[in-house]
């Protein structure tokens, strides 16, 4: 499908389109501009991001990836520092995940990715990995893949008790998950870990990286503290750049302040 070209761009990189009648109700809107078919999202100052992907498109694609459906339109601007109490930390944080979008195509190349850290419940780690997903899929069209740690190896372990059962669906999404180009694991270090499970990350692990596949991981644990042996935790350092998050759960502050009107109501204050 071909794309629309626009002078001007947004702090993402993403084209800009000026639209005057922007519905207020919904941000998804299709139309022609010099007869090509573009994608929109409508942001506060009523300009245009443009996409590929029809809104239909756009949501069966993120539905697919496994973006938690609370994130699956979170942009760069939903992550913001200025609520953390150590901003500078945070915001270097931001500015390392746009810089990592910017260059996605040199990462590619080395077949490294990203730890995403945090010791911290709340502390925006999957929001950030999200946002980061949601860039890679308006900006490259790629199509990562969004999973919990918990439920990769669940995954993994399943497929390994019905191998003998020739299970043609379950090994497809296993390979799916195995050779995506982007796979996003989140919340690594909850799982129990047993040896089978601390060589299988290390074959994960190390098979992507040869074969030049990106891995985002998040992780409440610093990789020299997750329980792997010694081989597994060199391979993954060896395959990510850290990002750090604040030790806070902005996470309860954001939701408290959201919901203060439901406070409210519950306490019969119209």
């Amino acid at each position: 499908m071909r794309t629309c070209h626009s002078d001007r761009l947004d702090d993402e990189g993403n084209p800009l389109y000026p639209y005057d009648n922007a519905p207020i109700d919904t941000p998804f809107n299709v139309r022609i501009r010099k007869e090509c078919r573009i994608y929109e999202i409508k942001n506060d100052n009523n300009m245009i991001y443009e996409h590929v992907q029809l809104q239909v498109d756009y949501d069966k694609s993120t539905s697919r990836t496994g973006i938690p459906e609370a994130h699956r339109y979170v942009r760069m601007k939903d992550f913001r520092p200025e609520i953390y109490m150590d901003k500078v930390l945070a915001r270097n944080a931001k500015e390392k995940v746009k810089r990592f979008v910017e260059n996605f195509g040199k990462f590619v190349d080395k077949g490294v990715g990203l730890y995403i850290y945090s010791p911290s419940s709340g502390a925006g780690k999957t929001l950030l990995a999200s946002i980061l997903a949601n860039a890679l899929i308006r900006q490259y069209n790629e199509s990562p893949k969004f999973i919990k740690a918990t439920t990769f190896f669940e995954e993994y372990k399943r497929a390994m008790r019905q191998s003998s059962k020739e299970n043609p669906i379950v090994d497809d999404k296993l390979r799916v998950l195995t050779n995506a180009k982007v796979l996003i694991i989140d919340d690594l270090g909850t799982e129990k870990v047993t040896d089978y499970i601390s060589t299988l990350m290390y074959e994960v692990i190390s098979k992507r990286t040869d074969m030049r596949k990106v891995t985002i991981i998040t992780s409440k644990k610093k990789i020299e503290d997750l329980k792997y042996d010694t081989s597994t935790i060199n391979q993954i350092s060896s395959s990510v750049r850290l990002i750090e998050l604040p030790n806070e759960n902005v996470g309860l502050r954001v939701s408290n302040e959201a919901n203060k009107d439901l406070d409210l109501l519950l306490e019969g204050v119209e």
